[in-house]
């Protein structure tokens, strides 16, 4: 069941895996959480459950069915807001990065390759 809520959310009665069922508030990003929520954008399980009001050690149980309508609804109710934001400043750190020597962008990104989770590892919720 999808409810619009005012100030730019959407209700959701999502399932989890041993068939409980909660309905959930999907909230709009205020704009004084867009620094704090984009290092997110690389972990997509802790950004859908940190906007959805979903415990970390709680996310990992909701059904796949559900998790994707949390997920779309996400997108949909930030669309013009946090991922517009996101998208500039991605954007801003492609030209730095442009004009960078090669070697210097390799060395960033393999610092980055290795600060990451590894595959087997998922990504920290909180």
């Amino acid at each position: 069941m999808n409810t619009d809520t005012l100030l730019g959310g959407r209700k959701l009665t999502i399932t989890f895996n041993d068939k409980t069922t909660r309905e959930v508030t999907v909230r709009q990003i205020q704009v004084r959480e867009y620094v704090t929520l984009f290092p997110k954008l690389d972990h997509e399980i802790a950004l859908v459950a940190a906007v959805c009001g979903i415990p970390a050690n709680e996310i990992g149980a909701v059904d796949p069915t559900s998790y994707e309508l949390l997920y779309a609804a996400v997108q949909e109710v930030n669309e013009k807001g946090f991922f517009v934001w996101s998208a500039r400043q991605l954007a801003r750190a492609q030209n730095q990065m442009a004009g960078m020597p090669p070697e210097m962008v390799k060395q960033i990104m393999e610092r980055t390759v290795s600060a990451a989770p590894s595959p087997s590892m998922p990504p920290p919720l909180g």
